[in-house]
């Protein structure tokens, strides 16, 4: 019995903890196993609807100007419920960096489920002056409560390869996390009925 429980230990997988709360979001951390990046999971309560934020985050993956350091997209499959986008991004310290990500979405009347991950395709090479991130995932879960507000949480994880120290990611990676929940929430705010 002690070496199951052992073993149960040893490959459980890092918990959440509290990183804070900014403007009514929960902010959670969790420690990604052989990386010095961490999952960052923000959760909040929101009067928008789950049709509409699913419809702000999901999208029919066209180029968006406003969206904060993108600064090209090309959807290359969209197949029922799948999409598989590549962006290019400028963020403000680093280099150019891109990335090909596959997303899901899963809707029901009371629920919507997106999820990402990066993925390799041959219509998106690896290209010179651009670092690729190979490793980046997420969800997005939005939920209606019986209360008829709806729960938002999104799980998100980036290691924004090249030579970019942990110490000076860690803290724009939360900040990030953070924007985009409050950016989805205000899109979905403008189209939800009242």
């Amino acid at each position: 019995m002690a070496p199951a429980l052992l073993l149960t230990l040893l490959t459980a997988e890092p918990t959440f903890v509290p990183d804070g709360t900014v403007d009514g979001f929960t902010i959670e951390r969790r420690e990604v196993p052989n990386s010095p990046f961490s999952e960052v999971r923000v959760s909040t309560t929101t009067s928008a609807t789950v049709p509409a934020l699913c419809d702000a985050l999901y999208g029919d993956g066209s180029f968006d100007p406003t969206e904060p350091d993108l600064k090209a997209r090309t959807v290359l499959m969209e197949d029922a419920g799948v999409r598989i986008v590549h962006d290019e991004i400028a963020p403000a310290v680093v280099s150019r960096r891109d990335y090909v990500i596959e997303r899901t979405v899963q809707r029901t009347a009371t629920d919507c489920f997106v999820r990402y991950h990066s993925i390799t395709h041959p219509a998106a090479p690896v290209r010179d002056g651009i670092v690729r991130i190979t490793k980046l995932w997420g969800s997005y879960h939005f939920e209606t409560l019986p209360s008829g507000q709806t729960r938002a949480t999104s799980v998100t994880f980036s290691d924004p390869a090249g030579s970019v120290p942990a110490f000076l990611v860690r803290g724009p990676q939360r900040d990030a996390a953070i924007a985009w929940m409050k950016r989805l929430i205000a899109k979905a705010r403008a189209v939800s009925p009242r």
